[in-house]
């Protein structure tokens, strides 16, 4: 038996790879002698996954979006 886990990378709104995944989980289903399951790490909510400021509609109180970020800060 062998188990082949499905793995979602994508953690952005509106992701499109969840469509795949799927596709990818009902092929593997109908494969005799292969287990899966699907890993998504939206779900797993790693703080290093969030999507970049500067794209995102809502960015946290005291950021502006559009504004490159460097080591020492953000330029005003």
């Amino acid at each position: 038996m062998f188990y082949i886990p499905v793995i979602l990378g994508s953690t952005r709104r509106n992701r499109e790879s969840v469509k795949v995944a799927t596709f990818a989980l009902n092929s593997l289903h109908s494969i005799s002698g292969v287990e899966t399951g699907l890993l998504d790490l939206k779900e797993l909510n790693f703080p290093i996954m969030e999507e970049r400021l500067r794209f995102r509609d809502d960015p946290p109180a005291g950021r502006r979006p559009g504004l490159p970020e460097t080591r020492a800060g953000i330029f005003r």
